[in-house]
């Protein structure tokens, strides 16, 4: 679950400089710099490796990235209660992380 939230944090600043992004959202546009975008998704991989190993470590840390960026335009896109919805999710599924 780390792992996909560095990759969701590394893939937005990418995502909210395109031309797809939502107008509704435009106060997120430009708060994440691409270098730290960047420095996130190394951060994702360096999870998955170090929870797994080399070889699986950066073949699911590759899937996550993958997930993340089709996650990104799909949740953006989500209506205004189901974004809160989602994130209130990820929350939950993060702190659990945490704990166990």
């Amino acid at each position: 679950m780390l792992g996909l939230l560095a990759a969701l944090a590394g893939g937005f600043p990418f995502y909210s400089a395109s031309k797809y992004f939502p107008e509704e959202y435009s106060r997120f546009k430009n708060k994440l710099p691409a270098w730290a975008g960047g420095c996130f998704l190394l951060l994702s991989l360096a999870i998955y490796v170090g929870q797994m190993g080399w070889a699986v470590g950066l073949l699911t840390g590759f899937l996550a990235l993958c997930l993340a960026y089709s996650l990104l335009p799909f949740v953006f896109h989500l209506p205004k209660k189901y974004f809160r919805v989602f994130w209130g999710v990820i929350a939950v599924f993060f702190i659990l992380d945490l704990l166990f």
